[in-house]
C-alpha cells in the first residue's frame, strides 16, 4: 500500500526500438518520500513504482540517502586557475624541457596546491601545449651579422634577376645505406665482437637545379672533397652548354659548405656568376626540395628490405 499519493505524474515508457524523448527527472519530492519510507521500514519500492521511478535508480537513493538532486552542469571547483596556468607558462617558457613532476613540485611550494601530473597535463592541452621532439637552432643563426648577410644575398640575387639572368642552384646531400643485421651466432659463454666500427662510405649526390628541371646530377661513394665538388660543378656547367645555355647568362647559387671552398673560382673559369648563399639559409636553396623527393623512395626501399629480412616467407629463417 502506498504510504502517500504520488505527488509526480509516472514518465510515460517509450516502446521497444521506439524514438528516445525529452529525459525527464523525478521531482525531488518524490525522491524524498522514497528516502523517508526506507529509513522508517516502509514500501519505498511501492512508492517508486507509484512515481513512475525505475527500480535500479530508487535502489540508488536508498543505498546513498541524499534530499536533494545534485546539480548539472555550471561552474566547477578547480584548483588551477587562469592566474596560475599563466605562470606555470611562463616556467615552460624559461624550460621547455622541465617534467610535469616538476611543475607539479613548484605549484606545490609557490601555491600550496597539491595537483597531479595527470590533470596538469589535461590543463596544458587546453592551453595549446604538447610534448614534441625539440628542434634545435644554431646559437648564431639570426645574429646581426648572419642576418645582413642573408639580406645581401636576397638582394644580390633579386638584381640579377631584374638584369635578365637565370638562377640555377647547386647542391650536395648524401645518404647512408649501410644496413646490419642486429644479431650474430656464437660459441656459447662468448659474444660475437665484430671489429669494424664504420657504417660503410656514405652515398653523396650532387645536382643543378633550373627552372627547366633537374639538370645535372651525379653521385659519389665515399667522402666528398674540394676537388670532387670542382669537378662535379665543372661537369653541371658543360651540361648545361649541352642543352644550349648561354653561361653568361647563368648565375649559380650555391651554400658555404667546406668542400665549396673554391666553387666560385671555377665557376667564373667557365664563363658563369657565382652566388653564394647566406648563412643558414637551406629554405633559399631550391634543390633540397629535390633532394627530399630522392631519399623518399630510397626510404621505402630500404624499409621493404629490412622487412623481407626481419619476416621472411615461408619461415625460411628461424630463431635459434
Amino acid at each position: 500500500m502506498v504510504d502517500q499519493p504520488p505527488q509526480t505524474p509516472p514518465p510515460q515508457r517509450r516502446a521497444a526500438n521506439g524514438p528516445r524523448g525529452p529525459y525527464k527527472k523525478p521531482h525531488s519530492s518524490a525522491r524524498r518520500r522514497v528516502i523517508e519510507a526506507a529509513h522508517n521500514g516502509g514500501n519505498w519500492l511501492g512508492i517508486a513504482t507509484a512515481n513512475g521511478i525505475p527500480r535500479s535508480t530508487a535502489a540508488g537513493w536508498v543505498q546513498r540517502p541524499s534530499p536533494k538532486n545534485k546539480p548539472r552542469g555550471g561552474a566547477k571547483n578547480i584548483k588551477l586557475t587562469e592566474d596560475h596556468m599563466d605562470q606555470v607558462l611562463e616556467w615552460i617558457s624559461d624550460d621547455p624541457f622541465t617534467t610535469l613532476r616538476n611543475l607539479t613540485d613548484q605549484i606545490h611550494v609557490f601555491y600550496g596546491i597539491d595537483v597531479t601530473p595527470q590533470a596538469l597535463s589535461r590543463r596544458l592541452s587546453g592551453r595549446f601545449i604538447s610534448l614534441k621532439k625539440p628542434h634545435y637552432q644554431p646559437a648564431a643563426m639570426n645574429t646581426p651579422q648572419n642576418k645582413a648577410a642573408r639580406a645581401v644575398f636576397a638582394s644580390s640575387l633579386q638584381e640579377k634577376l631584374a638584369a635578365g639572368m637565370m638562377p640555377f642552384f647547386f647542391d650536395e646531400s648524401n645518404y647512408n645505406l649501410f644496413l646490419r643485421r642486429g644479431q650474430a651466432r656464437s660459441p656459447v659463454g662468448s659474444g660475437p665482437r665484430p671489429r669494424s666500427v664504420s657504417k660503410g662510405p656514405n652515398l653523396h649526390m650532387a645536382g643543378l637545379l633550373g627552372y627547366q628541371g633537374l639538370l645535372f646530377f651525379r653521385t659519389k661513394r665515399g667522402s666528398l672533397r674540394s676537388e670532387d665538388a670542382d669537378s662535379m660543378m665543372s661537369d653541371a656547367l658543360d651540361a648545361l652548354q649541352a642543352r644550349g645555355l648561354s653561361l653568361a647568362q647563368a648565375v649559380i647559387i650555391f651554400d658555404g659548405a667546406p668542400c665549396h671552398v673554391n666553387l666560385a673560382n671555377t665557376i667564373l673559369n667557365k664563363g658563369a656568376t657565382p652566388l653564394k648563399l647566406g648563412p643558414y639559409s637551406p629554405a633559399l636553396n631550391a634543390i633540397e626540395g629535390a633532394w627530399a623527393i630522392i631519399k623518399e623512395p630510397i626510404k621505402a626501399e630500404l624499409s621493404r628490405r629490412v622487412n623481407e629480412v626481419v619476416n621472411p616467407p615461408n619461415g625460411d629463417i628461424q630463431k635459434s
